[in-house]
Parts: C-alpha cells; sequence; structure tokens
C-alpha cells in the first residue's frame, strides 16, 4: 500500500475515494442481486452475499492510515498545523 511520504490531508483523500468506490461497488452488487432473483433466486442470494462484504471492508480500509502519515496529535493546536501544511503544499507545487 506504501504512499510514500504524502501528506496527511493527501492520505485521508485517497482513503476516502477508496471508500466511495468500494461502497459504489456494493450497491452497484446489490441493485445486480435484485434483478438476477427475478431469474435465478439462488444466484441473487450469492451476489448480495458477495455485496455484504464490501461495507465492513470499505470500513477498515478507509480507516487505515499509515504509520508514517503526519497525522496533528489530539492535544496540537490544529490550526497551527493547518497553516503549516497550507505553506508546505504552496512550497510542493
Amino acid at each position: 500500500m506504501g504512499r510514500g511520504g504524502c501528506s496527511y490531508l493527501e492520505s485521508m483523500e485517497t482513503r476516502k475515494r477508496n471508500y466511495l468506490i468500494m461502497m459504489a461497488v456494493c450497491l452497484t452488487l446489490l441493485v445486480i442481486a435484485c434483478v438476477v432473483a427475478i431469474f435465478s433466486p439462488e444466484l441473487g442470494v450469492v451476489v448480495a452475499l458477495v455485496a455484504c462484504v464490501f461495507p465492513p471492508l470499505a470500513a477498515i480500509l478507509g480507516n487505515d492510515a499509515e504509520a508514517d502519515d503526519a497525522r496533528p496529535e489530539w492535544d496540537d493546536d490544529l490550526e497551527r498545523w493547518a497553516q503549516t501544511e497550507i505553506e508546505r503544499r504552496k512550497v510542493d507545487h
């Protein structure tokens, strides 16, 4: 998974995007399961069961931050950290 030195905000954006993609796949599979169940109830159940795997997996992966993410500590001044992050991004771009 190595995101290699990306900032906490970039990591969070990536994790959000991955979460949304996985949930979209889940919803798509549920719709397909409903349609397939009309013709083959057994296959519809199988597709629905596969779709049930996605929400917990999406939550786990969505909350899985890398150890080297520069996440601010809870007791840090978040505004100071955000300003530092904004300045760092200006220098990087």
